[in-house]
């Protein structure tokens, strides 16, 4: 029988990626692979190949960790010539996943906060990361039965990028697992410390396999999706603040999502003599657990805007914000104040709603600027050698919330009056009751709290002891108002059942009953949003996965050519 030598180009089925560590198993005893028994591999047009030494009628299974295998045919029958002897026409070996591993880190926007996280078997996820993966196995998974995807998530509700933003440490806390539901639904700050940072899930994950051990290793991971930041700036503290001025705000966004230091104040907040951003921090150790991975980073939204429900705006603020910070709900705190009318609602609505649209802009311009550097880094993009042309794509990829004022939180449908419709404006999770139903409870309170108080206070002191005591008797209703209120609030989201009640995960963690840990859902995005912020993901990642890398004939980073 005749015998040649033959080159196989054994490719990733998704990004066309050269495999490094192909297995090839031929039918005949007699095929000589290589003159070592071991196959060189060849730098040649179209990829580096695979040169196998066959006899006609052999056929070669292919096969790789973590991919299913195919089988090539090295001829195509007796006296027809061999296929793939010419270096530049190797016969392609196209290998597909069995499970195409997503790494997902990050804070309680990439946990997906309130949304359902799909079963085997049963109903599919909501969360952003399944929705991509379902995508990309419809679009570019399909060629092969055994092909899916797994999702490897270790974000966790209120984790911020650094244990503080001018600390220089990169990791703290030993992360072993993924995040586990519903543990991911208890915030961060609800959590005994330690807890771990953005930058413990990145050192962990690298460490981590998958349970099933299914999973590729980890120095092929091919996407990671990540955000961080916001719980760095404060949410509660700062910007959803009215009364920190917005100069710190933009500080503290540019010291945390940055990117280049260049607001006044952000070098301050950065550990000494750094001249970037957190966000930097985490990509550059991102970058360097997952080698070969495209990185997706998305961007925050305006959580409140013009178009929210004013009159309900300032009360839902004050009493979420009092869930961090108590002493806010407090006859003392500002929220009573305002409820009173010694502090003008309108000057706190228009503070908070400003300070939420800053916030959007200014994140999204840092966290850009943090993704641009990352791919100016030694390992920050794919490059390739194309008709003697150098071609290159970037591997870190920004994705801004796709997200409209109209989309922000109390705009319609956020307070859980039609959220199952999927029909409000509103992208993000609101409460019960409506707003208005709120607002009654509070006219009532307050206004009983003042009539008593000014009866009493005249009958003791005269005309001026009327006035305190109206004043004090409201401060005092304002107080019942907020305790009654607390009392009726509930969460409209699609897995508070497993965050309350005796067994939930806030009784777990010992917040059973925490306004903080009940209401967690609100301000993230619903069913609704989360599709919105899947899709734009995927619309990026189209290009690279589908478009971009495959027609570039890109290798990985651990591969020349």
């Amino acid at each position: 029988m005749a015998n040649a030598i033959v080159y196989v180009l054994v490719e990733d089925g998704v990004t066309n990626l050269p495999i490094a560590d192909p297995v090839f198993t031929p039918s005949s005893p007699f095929v000589v692979v290589g003159s070592e028994g071991n196959p060189p591999r060849l730098a040649v047009a179209g990829g580096a190949s695979w040169m196998i030494g066959v006899q006609q009628g052999t056929t070669i299974s292919v096969s790789a960790p973590g991919y299913a295998a195919v089988v090539v045919t090295t001829f195509g029958g007796p006296g027809v010539p061999f296929v793939g002897t010419d270096p530049q026409m190797p016969i392609r070996a196209i290998l597909f996943a069995i499970l195409f591993p997503i790494v997902v880190l990050g804070d309680s926007i990439q946990w997906g906060q309130g949304l359902n996280p799909g079963t085997v078997g049963g109903p599919a996820s909501d969360k952003m990361a399944e929705i991509v993966g379902a995508e990309l196995q419809a679009n570019f998974l399909v060629p092969h039965p055994a092909a899916g995807f797994k999702v490897l998530r270790f974000a966790q509700s209120g984790a911020t990028i650094n244990t503080a933003l001018n600390s220089a440490s990169t990791s703290t806390v030993s992360v072993t697992a993924v995040t586990a539901f519903p543990g991911g639904e208890v915030p961060a700050g609800l959590l005994p410390p330690p807890v771990p940072t953005i930058l413990d899930q990145a050192a962990g994950a690298q460490q981590v396999q998958g349970a099933d051990n299914q999973t590729s290793s980890f120095d092929s991971i091919q996407l990671v999706l990540l955000d961080g930041g916001i719980n760095d700036v404060g949410l509660f503290t700062n910007i959803l603040n009215p009364f920190v001025d917005q100069a710190t705000l933009l500080a503290r966004t540019n010291a945390a999502c940055g990117g280049t230091l260049n607001v006044p104040g952000a070098s301050a907040l950065a550990p000494m003599n750094a001249t970037t951003g957190q966000m930097s921090n985490l990509l550059t150790a991102v970058g360097k657990a997952f080698p070969n991975a495209v990185v997706v980073v998305t961007g925050y939204y305006q959580i409140l805007s013009e178009f929210s429900d004013v009159s309900g705006l300032v009360l839902a603020v004050g009493i979420l914000t009092g869930s961090v910070l108590p002493e806010l709900l407090g006859p003392a705190g500002w929220l009573a104040s305002v409820l009173v009318g010694d502090i003008a609602a309108a000057d706190v609505a228009s503070s908070v709603i400003a300070k939420c649209a800053a916030f959007k802009a200014f994140s999204d311009a840092s966290l850009a600027s943090a993704v641009d550097l990352a791919n100016t880094a030694s390992n920050g993009s794919f490059s390739a050698q194309v008709k003697g042309v150098t071609m290159t794509a970037p591997r870190f990829i920004f994705v801004p919330a796709p997200f409209l004022p109209v989309n922000a939180l109390f705009t319609g449908g956020s307070d859980g009056a039609d959220e199952a419709t999927n029909t409000a404006p509103a992208f993000l999770w609101g409460f019960d009751p409506a707003l208005g139903e709120i607002s009654n409870i509070l006219d009532t309170d307050v206004g009983t709290g003042s009539i008593l108080g000014g009866i009493l206070g005249g009958v003791l002191f005269g005309p001026f002891g009327a006035i305190f005591g109206s004043t004090a008797g409201g401060l005092e209703g304002a107080d019942i108002a907020i305790t009654t209120i607390l009392g009726e609030l509930s969460p409209v989201d699609e897995v508070s059942a497993q965050r309350l009640g005796p067994e939930g995960a806030c009784a777990v963690s010992g917040n059973a009953g925490a306004v903080g840990c009940d209401l967690a859902s609100v301000g993230h995005p619903n069913i609704e949003g989360e599709a919105a912020y899947a899709r734009a993901v995927f619309d990026r990642l189209f290009f690279m996965f589908g478009t971009t890398l495959p027609n570039m004939g890109l290798v990985t980073n651990n591969d020349t050519r």
